[in-house]
């Protein structure tokens, strides 16, 4: 109905959905590799047949090793339909990477937590707490496992010319406010993407995504400055996005300094509420 009355569709592959079917209906973004995952596994076929109304994603593939094992020719093919009907994908890396980090001591330590405010940090508590009194040790691998393959994905999607979404699914356990999406162009670069390829991801990308090249994504004149000026190169290291000396907002200049303000302003009405 959506492509009868010109509505692109986002968003969740649908459970029971293939994502090449998903892809092929017109699909416009897919999140999180919903429906790439299994149909890049040998186990495809048994998923797709044995899926009920509710299922866990990971309680299906730690009972079914098959849906662990990535079956590149199987991949390739799901990927070519991808590209050539530009079905962009948002991975949202950032969720699997966490999930391998809940069992970690001191992920409570985390410099940025204060930003997230108490009840999102309480919240969090509880998840982390679930995950570490239910999860064996082979629990943990399979979200090892799971981060891997992701990873090996993007990769293969990258290299297919599949276009790529920065994402961080914002809120989730460890995803955090503005720094999610640091985390995220670092896993980019972490799955086999250059620097510039994962910047692009967030700039560029977005641009081309909304029929918006004539005025986002790149610098030049004529073209919004929205802009963030950064300590040091991004494409020697991406992690020197996490330093950025200035900002241009709407045309005005925000420096350092007022950029620390606003975070100290944020942190103390965030304690105070706490209180």
């Amino acid at each position: 109905r959506a492509n009868e009355i010109g509505i692109p569709v986002v968003g969740h592959v649908p459970r029971r959905m293939r994502a090449t079917v998903a892809s092929e209906l017109g699909m416009r973004s897919m999140e999180h590799l919903f429906g790439v995952l299994p149909g890049c596994s040998s186990g495809r076929d048994r998923f797709f047949d044995n899926l009920g109304d509710v299922y866990s994603l990971a309680a299906i593939i730690e009972n079914d090793p098959l849906l662990r094992v990535l079956d590149e020719g199987r991949c390739r093919e799901l990927l070519t339909v991808l590209a050539t009907n530009g079905t962009w994908q948002v991975p949202t890396l950032v969720n699997s990477h966490a999930m391998t980090t809940f069992a970690d001591t001191t992920i409570f330590s985390d410099p940025r937590l204060p930003l997230m405010g108490p009840a999102r940090r309480a919240s969090w508590e509880r998840a982390v707490s679930f995950w570490r009194s239910n999860t064996t040790t082979e629990g943990w691998q399979l979200f090892e496992d799971l981060k891997q393959r992701r990873l090996e994905i993007v990769r293969m999607m990258a290299e297919a010319g599949v276009p790529l979404l920065a994402g961080s699914d914002v809120a989730n356990p460890f995803s955090f406010y503005g720094a999610g999406l640091h985390d995220e162009l670092g896993l980019f670069v972490e799955a086999g993407l250059s620097p510039l390829e994962a910047l692009q991801t967030a700039t560029l990308n977005p641009a081309r995504f909304l029929s918006a090249t004539d005025s986002l994504g790149t610098l030049e004149t004529g073209k919004l400055a929205d802009l963030v000026l950064l300590d040091a190169n991004p494409l020697q290291d991406i992690r020197n996005v996490r330093h950025p000396r200035a900002v241009v907002l709407n045309g005005e200049f925000l420096n350092r300094s007022f950029l620390d303000s606003l975070l100290s302003h944020v942190t103390e009405a965030l304690s105070s509420a706490a209180r």
